[in-house]
């Protein structure tokens, strides 16, 4: 048997080495090149619209300009189902309702319902940005936002109106003095607005489930702050100061927070919804 020729196949395997190392450097800087010049198109292709807030301060939501990127944005849909939650990456108005010179309704106790009203939005504020939402507050303290009741209300519709933003929560509390007795939350909404009708209904629903009450949704047609802006809009009359137990309860932090957490809960049910 003739002894086997061993040097050529070595030749041809250092040669096949050698082709497909060269095919594989040029795969990886083609994906290296690629992915950088997507990044460079997406970085050139976003900006940040600024976004009035109370005292005069602003916020910044980026916006992409999907034409001209590789990487498309996230969608609505897409955003909802995104880690963090239904309200990640939503931007929200909150509104605590009077202010200053217009303290609103009172308890037996004296309470102001503007101080109320206060608490618990800021409250609010801070679950929403705990769940990953961006929030822009009417007022951050106790003064109002305008020198009379018509300035007031214009730059809370202003600040609506200007925000861009997904949803407005109004946060209020309720009295009915001829009937001491009438207790629990309630929520209103814009008539004829089918979303807002949809907000309104996903924020009682969670505020009933909370609170163990059997408050409702209503529709309103004169409200400033619901006709403000085309988004849907929420406004929460978290109980009633004319009841003295609810009142108590209202002024426990507690029970704002329990509050809170729920109207947020309903929000997130309304963006599951969409």
């Amino acid at each position: 048997m003739n002894k086997p020729d061993t040097k050529k196949p070595r030749r041809r395997y250092r040669l096949n080495v050698k082709k497909m190392a060269g095919a594989l450097l040029t795969t990886a800087l083609f994906a290296v090149v690629t992915v950088a010049a997507a990044i460079a198109l997406k970085n050139a292709a976003e900006g940040e619209a600024a976004l009035p807030a109370a005292g005069g301060l602003t916020v910044t939501r980026k916006v992409t300009a999907s034409a001209t990127s590789v990487i498309p944005p996230i969608d609505s849909e897409q955003a909802a189902l995104a880690p963090g939650g239904e309200l990640s990456g939503r931007l929200i108005v909150v509104d605590a309702g009077h202010g200053g010179f217009d303290p609103g309704t009172s308890g037996p106790s004296g309470v102001r319902e503007d101080e109320l009203n206060l608490a618990v939005a800021q409250y609010v504020q801070a679950e929403l940005k705990s769940r990953g939402a961006q929030v822009i507050m009417t007022r951050n303290d106790g003064s109002a936002i305008g020198d009379s009741k018509s300035a007031d209300m214009a730059a809370r519709r202003r600040i609506i109106e200007q925000s861009g933003s997904d949803i407005v929560i109004s946060i209020h509390m309720n009295s009915f003095e001829d009937d001491p007795g009438v207790s629990g939350p309630l929520t209103l909404f814009m008539a004829g607005s089918q979303r807002g009708k949809l907000l309104a209904q996903a924020v009682i629903d969670s505020l009933n489930a909370a609170l163990g009450t059997d408050g409702s949704a209503r529709a309103r047609d004169d409200l400033i702050i619901l006709k403000s802006g085309s988004q849907p809009c929420v406004l929460v009359e978290c109980g009633y100061l004319s009841n003295r137990e609810e009142e108590a309860r209202l002024q426990q932090p507690d029970y704002q927070k329990k509050i809170a957490r729920a109207i947020c809960d309903g929000a997130g049910d309304f963006f599951s919804r969409q």
